[in-house]
């Protein structure tokens, strides 16, 4: 199965690693970990995870406040977003 992660998803991770990063040096490693686990996941089984609208997936992340968020297309996995909990819960919704 391949995966593919836009770059709007892929900049909300890198942000939030290094907002938990400087808050405490190790733990932005500990949130890449956690979305790591989160990817093999979505690969390993992609029709497990609850929707969260229509054809929208997501999985959340261990000791973390965000989800991933997803589609499946043929053989394709497409990650919309990787959205904090609090902050903005809606955004992904624009992401089609």
């Amino acid at each position: 199965m391949k995966i593919s992660i836009r770059k709007e998803a892929e900049q909300e991770m890198m942000d939030a690693r290094e907002w938990y990063e400087v808050r405490l040096p190790g733990l932005g490693d500990v949130l890449g970990l956690s979305v790591e686990q989160a990817l093999d996941a979505i690969i390993e089984m992609p029709a497990a995870h609850p929707y969260i609208a229509k054809r929208f997936r997501h999985v959340l992340l261990r000791k973390f406040p965000f989800s991933l968020v997803y589609i499946q297309q043929d053989d394709e996995i497409i990650i919309l977003s990787c959205f904090h909990h609090r902050r903005r819960p809606g955004s992904w919704r624009q992401r089609q």
